[in-house]
Formats: structure tokens, C-alpha cells, sequence
């Protein structure tokens, strides 16, 4: 629960995408939230 209270919303809101998301579309989609350069600020 701690790891939740230091993690905005936003990427909260990211992080439960990936858990209904398939393995092969999570690297492809870690790679391209990577390459847009961590934008967690909103």
C-alpha cells in the first residue's frame, strides 16, 4: 500500500492499464511511455 500512496494518481491510473494489459503489448507499451520521456506530471 505504501508503494500506492507515493505514486500519483496518474501513474496509479497507468499501472492498473498494465495489469489488464497482455504481455506482449506491455514492453511495447513500456517502450513507447519511456520514449515520451516519463511525462508523470499530467
Amino acid at each position: 500500500q505504501v508503494i500506492a500512496q507515493v505514486l500519483n494518481p496518474k501513474l496509479r491510473g497507468w499501472f492498473e492499464y498494465l495489469r489488464h494489459t497482455k504481455s506482449k503489448g506491455l514492453f511495447r507499451d513500456l517502450d513507447s511511455w519511456i520514449h515520451e520521456g516519463y511525462d508523470i506530471s499530467g
